[in-house]
């Protein structure tokens, strides 16, 4: 991409945040903009953006205009809705992905328990998504989707994570927010928590899975970037800072396992209890 394609992405980058910023809780820019070189930045990139949201509700009037689509959403529960836009930059129409997401949805995405979220997507999507194992074995999934009568768009159900062959895989969300994600709004201090959660938990069911597995840890030459689907467009410096998040990941695991296993009131070893302690100390702030 030339520097004034890129040029022109940043400036629609910076307009649709503004656009955004007064009603949110936090903005978090993700995909290609996030962790590729300009090399991997195509005139077909789009710019994709996670909004978070005390109260997801509270967009609804900024992106459904068609009242009947705008009732559904105010009666009906979801995690997020997915949506697009374009920003007209010199006459240049440049594709906007938002996924509006609640808070309490991105809390139990730093988690990274076996369970779903639902989600409104605008426009139908048949997709197959990938992602790997701890051992790097590679997993194909669909989201499931229904389509909402009367309407254009779906009730799509994602996976934060899942097992295959009862081994722990990353769902598409986590793999999104572990890929070089950039905070550019954070009003409370509250996104950066959930994403160093989500690196913790992460790497304290990497070492889990080779206790289980009895599989050496092998510390130095794991890297949590190196399982993302999006890994092959990753940036040296992306790869670098997820490999720097493993390494004090890890570390940080580590720590916890040993002084759980001082207490000797609590034995044998259980990974569970460790992951609901932090999970309760990232709920309390």
């Amino acid at each position: 991409m030339s520097a004034e394609d890129l040029e022109k992405r940043n400036r629609a980058l910076h307009c649709t945040v503004n656009q955004l910023k007064d009603r949110c809780k936090g903005i978090i820019l993700v995909g290609s903009l996030a962790y590729g070189d300009k090399e991997e930045i195509t005139q077909k990139s789009d710019i994709d953006l996670i909004v978070v949201y005390d109260d997801i509700k509270n967009c609804i009037d900024r992106y459904f205009k068609d009242e009947a689509e705008a009732s559904h959403l105010r009666s009906n529960s979801y995690d997020g809705y997915l949506t697009k836009q374009t920003a007209n930059i010199d006459g240049e129409k440049i594709p906007v992905s938002i996924h509006n997401l609640n808070f309490n949805a991105l809390q139990r995405i730093s988690y990274g328990n076996n369970e779903t979220l639902a989600y409104y997507r605008q426009n139908r999507k048949n997709v197959t998504y990938y992602s790997q194992d701890f051992d790097g074995i590679n997993h194909a999934f669909v989201t499931p989707a229904r389509p909402i009568s009367g309407l254009n768009g779906e009730r799509r159900i994602d996976s934060i994570s899942m097992e295959f062959d009862n081994k722990y895989v990353i769902g598409n969300d986590m793999d999104k927010l572990l890929s070089g994600a950039k905070i550019l709004k954070d009003y409370d201090g509250q996104i950066k928590d959930c994403i160093d959660t989500l690196w913790d938990n992460l790497t304290l069911r990497l070492v889990e899975h080779c206790y289980k597995h009895q599989i050496d840890l092998n510390k130095e030459n794991r890297n949590i970037g190196e399982l993302l689907v999006r890994r092959p467009r990753f940036s040296d410096q992306t790869l670098q800072e997820c490999y720097l998040r493993t390494q004090i990941g890890i570390d940080k695991a580590l720590t916890n396992i040993h002084n759980y296993t001082q207490d000797k009131t609590i034995q044998p070893l259980d990974f569970n209890t460790i992951l609901l302690i932090g999970q309760k100390k990232l709920s309390r702030r």
